[in-house]
């Protein structure tokens, strides 16, 4: 995660992997963000490590967010 009036930066660079994937400020309802408060407060942690279990659907959730990116304009 990186929050507003954060940086996140990798030494060295080449060496970070996976996805990245950005979200406008107003990606979310406010109602679904409100559940992410303790994930994205100032003070939590800037990077997250999921459970390795989580692997294969956070992947299929990146495959799916990439196909809507791509989509854009050519769908309603």
């Amino acid at each position: 995660w990186v929050r507003p009036g954060h940086v996140q930066c990798w030494h060295p660079p080449g060496a970070a992997r996976g996805p990245f994937i950005l979200f406008e400020p107003d990606v979310l309802r406010p109602d679904i963000a409100r559940l992410l408060v303790p994930l994205t407060a100032h003070e939590a942690p800037a990077v997250l490590s999921p459970h390795p279990d989580d692997t294969a659907w956070l992947r299929q959730t990146a495959l799916q967010l990439l196909d809507e990116h791509r989509a854009l304009g050519r769908r309603p």
